[in-house]
C-alpha cells in the first residue's frame, strides 16, 4: 500500500483509477481475456479490500519452481474467470488476490521487480538490514528443507496444562509476493512503524492521511469497531487510536501496531499456531493464562496496558 501511494506522490498513478488503466486488455497477465470487472474495480478498492474479486489462496495450486510472471498471470486469470462476490466498494472482505494485482501494477509502472522496488525505496533507506522479500528459490529451498538452519522451525500447538508442540509440514507454502513474502525481524519492523507513522520517512502527510482514513468497517477488535484504511487497520482501545496489521500463514504469525497518542510501536513475531481439535474444543478455556499461547492474547495485553496511560 505504501508503494502504491509512493507512486501516486510521483504522479505515476491515481488510486481512483480502474485496474484496466494499468493492466489493459492486451496485458499478457490476462491471457487475452480481461474481465469486465477490471473496468470497475479501482486501485483504492484493491488496497482497502472492498473489491470482492475471487480469492486465490487455498483454491489455486501453484508451483514455486515456476516464474513469478507465470504465477502472477495464473492468479490474475483465475480471478478473471469469476465475477466479484459483491458490488465493488460495498463491503470489506480481506483479499490476497487484490494485493497480487497491486504488486503487478507496481512492477509495471516502476519497471522494477517488486523485491528491488521495496529494497531501494524502503528497506535500504530506513536501515532495515535484516529485511527483504523472499525469492521463489528461497521459498522452494525452505519448503524442501534445505534452509532448516537459517530459519526457525514452525509448530502447531494444542493448548493445555502441558501444551503439545508439533513441527508442521513445510509443504504448505505460498509464492512470496505483494500479498505476503517479506522476511523481517521485530527490530526492523519497529523501524518501519516509526518511519511510517511518526518520522515521515516513508510517505508524505497527505499520503499517510489517505492510508489512515476509515474507508470501511472491518469487524471488531479490542472491544470496539475496527475499520480499514489502505493496507492498515484502524482500531481503538481505551479511547486511543491504533494503526496496525496482523499477518499469518501456517505457523507464521505477526502483529504490528502503532499508537500515535503515546508514540508507541509494537512488533511481535511468532513461529507457532494454536490448533484446538474439534473433540476438545468445548473443554479448552481460553480465559485461562496457560491456554493463551497465541500472540493474539499477548498483543491484546500489551495494547490494553499501553492505552491505559
Amino acid at each position: 500500500a505504501a508503494a502504491i501511494l509512493k507512486l501516486q506522490e510521483r504522479y505515476k498513478l491515481n488510486i481512483e483509477d480502474p485496474i484496466s488503466k494499468f493492466l489493459p486488455k492486451d496485458s499478457p497477465y490476462w491471457g487475452g481475456k480481461m474481465p469486465a470487472w477490471a473496468d470497475k474495480v479501482t486501485l483504492k478498492q484493491i488496497l482497502n479490500h472492498t473489491s470482492g474479486i475471487a480469492e486465490y489462496v487455498m483454491k489455486l495450486p501453484l508451483d514455486l519452481q515456476d516464474s513469478h510472471k507465470n504465477i502472477n498471470a495464473k492468479i490474475l486469470q483465475f480471478a478473471a474467470m469469476h465475477e466479484p462476490a459483491f458490488t465493488p466498494g460495498e463491503k470489506f472482505q480481506y483479499n490476497n488476490t487484490g494485493y497480487v494485482i497491486a504488486g503487478v501494477i507496481i512492477e509495471e509502472i516502476s519497471q522494477q521487480k517488486l523485491a528491488k522496488f521495496f529494497q531501494t525505496e524502503f528497506f535500504d533507506p530506513l536501515g532495515m538490514k535484516n529485511t527483504a522479500m523472499a525469492s521463489l528459490n528461497t521459498a522452494f529451498e525452505y519448503q524442501s528443507g534445505k534452509l532448516a538452519r537459517m530459519y526457525p522451525s514452525r509448530y502447531v500447538v494444542i493448548p493445555g496444562q502441558q501444551p503439545q508442540y508439533t513441527p508442521i509440514d513445510k509443504k504448505i507454502m505460498l509464492p512470496p509476493f505483494a500479498d505476503g513474502g517479506v522476511m523481517s525481524c521485530a527490530e526492523d519492523m519497529m523501524k518501519w512503524l516509526y518511519a511510517l507513522f511518526e518520522e515521515g520517512k516513508v510517505l508524505t502527510q497527505e499520503s499517510l492521511k489517505l492510508m489512515t482514513t476509515k474507508y470501511v468497517k472491518s469487524g471488531e477488535r479490542y472491544g470496539d469497531e475496527s475499520f480499514y484504511g489502505l493496507g492498515t487497520f484502524i482500531n481503538k482501545a481505551n479511547g486511543k487510536t491504533i494503526y496496525g496489521h496482523g499477518g499469518n500463514a501456517v505457523a507464521i504469525r505477526g502483529e504490528f501496531n502503532y499508537i500515535p497518542d503515546i508514540k508507541a510501536a509494537i512488533a511481535i513475531i511468532s513461529n507457532i499456531m494454536v490448533h484446538i481439535p474439534e473433540q476438545i474444543r468445548d473443554k479448552v478455556d481460553l480465559t485461562l493464562p496457560h491456554n493463551q499461547i497465541d500472540i493474539h492474547f499477548f498483543n491484546e495485553g500489551i495494547i490494553d496496558t499501553l492505552t491505559r496511560f
